[in-house]
């Protein structure tokens, strides 16, 4: 058994999203693999969280700067002076650095967890310890590809923000035993620039499961996401453009998560829910899952979740990073009429329960070998010598 200090950017308690869900599953493998953890980072206010033991909340603070009012102000003026990535300004803060000295100085820990570049402001003051970064994204490669689609003060700030989180990437890389990656893409990148590099195929954010034997269906299509997110946000937004004109009028379409307001009330066969309380009910009350990503990096949660849950699966080539060979539940359209066929075909005929059951050994065999590859990755971690 080996003592981690973990250091995220907001701890996963609601698991809302993609990135919270990664998190999570690294810290139920670590346990499982019997180390100890100490975990820290922020959290939500208004979250619905359940403190886990040897989690540290540093403070409550929005994340989304959508919600952080004045609080945004003032993170770009830090990024200025500072000299860092925006989306590094946004997690630093005087009581993280003070909470993880301390924490070094009176605990005798044997490796050091960075989840995300974007707290790579605590690197300095990690001395004489073994790091290991979990990189979620090439970080720098999402910013500018938003730079090369934008004009004006908004290409600057995108091509800031990429020159910015490159470096803090490259320094994090370098100093770091192993980068941990979610897609292979992710691993030669940093393979590339010298650091060792694994990539990890991430599960699915609840255990497979059959959805409940019924003949009835809330819907024809649903879609679940974080809409906030401007990755997600694009990809619906071609689903409406794109693919929803070449439905059938009659289709019923259900869209859950946060973020897509502007749907409400917009057509009289797509009701927009909100927030879903639960992922798996809402993926399997209908005939298919739409899952419409045209951009960003990384795995997308959200597939594994729709392949653990047993439903049909229309997805864009985008929607698969970093997941290969999927089950015979799942087809992939890049095209808006392909997509739109897809979604007709499985309206029209359910799927047969051995390709169910195929998925759900899929998603069941995907977590398995997560949990041994992140065991023999940290024995791995600790036989390289530090580099700090």
């Amino acid at each position: 058994m080996i003592s981690i200090l973990f250091l995220t950017t907001a701890l996963p308690g609601d698991k809302s999203n993609g990135g919270e869900i990664a998190t999570t599953n690294f810290f139920d493998a670590l346990s499982q693999a019997g180390h100890r953890l100490t975990v820290t980072g922020y959290a939500r206010p208004g979250a619905h969280y359940q403190i886990r033991p040897h989690e540290i909340i540093i403070e409550e603070r929005p994340i989304e700067t959508g919600r952080a009012r004045i609080r945004s102000v003032i993170w770009f003026l830090t990024a200025l002076t500072k000299n860092v990535a925006y989306s590094v300004s946004k997690y630093w803060s005087r009581r993280y650095i003070r909470t993880v000295t301390e924490l070094l100085r009176n605990s005798n820990f044997d490796l050091v967890i960075i989840d995300h570049a974007q707290i790579g402001f605590l690197y300095p003051y990690i001395i004489h310890r073994p790091l290991v970064l979990i990189a979620h994204n090439v970080e720098n490669l999402i910013y500018e590809d938003q730079a090369s689609g934008s004009t004006g003060l908004k290409k600057w700030l995108y091509a800031r923000e990429t020159r910015c989180i490159r470096d803090m990437e490259y320094r994090l890389a370098e100093a770091s035993v192993m980068v941990w990656t979610l897609t292979e893409k992710d691993k030669e990148y940093f393979s590339r620039i010298g650091a060792r590099s694994e990539a990890f195929a991430i599960p699915s954010a609840f255990s497979a499961k059959p959805p409940a034997p019924t003949d009835q269906t809330d819907s024809d299509i649903v879609m679940l996401g974080t809409w906030t997110w401007k990755a997600n946000a694009d990809g619906l937004r071609w689903f409406f453009e794109q693919v929803y004109p070449l439905l059938p009028r009659h289709s019923r379409i259900e869209v859950g998560g946060k973020g897509a307001d502007w749907l409400i009330m917009k057509w009289p066969n797509v009701t927009y829910r909100g927030f879903v309380p639960d992922a798996h009910a809402f993926l399997t009350r209908s005939k298919v899952v739409a899952i419409p990503s045209v951009s960003g990096g990384g795995v997308q949660i959200k597939t594994l979740d729709a392949i653990a849950s047993g439903a049909s699966i229309v997805a864009t080539p985008t929607a698969m990073r970093g997941i290969e060979y999927p089950p015979e539940t799942v087809r992939v359209a890049e095209q808006a009429r392909e997509f739109a066929d897809h979604l007709i075909s499985f309206c029209n005929v359910r799927p047969r329960q051995e390709d169910v059951i195929r998925a759900l050994q899929w998603s069941a065999s995907r977590r398995l070998n997560f949990e041994k590859q992140v065991a023999m990755s940290i024995e791995l971690a600790m036989s390289y010598p530090s580099r700090g």
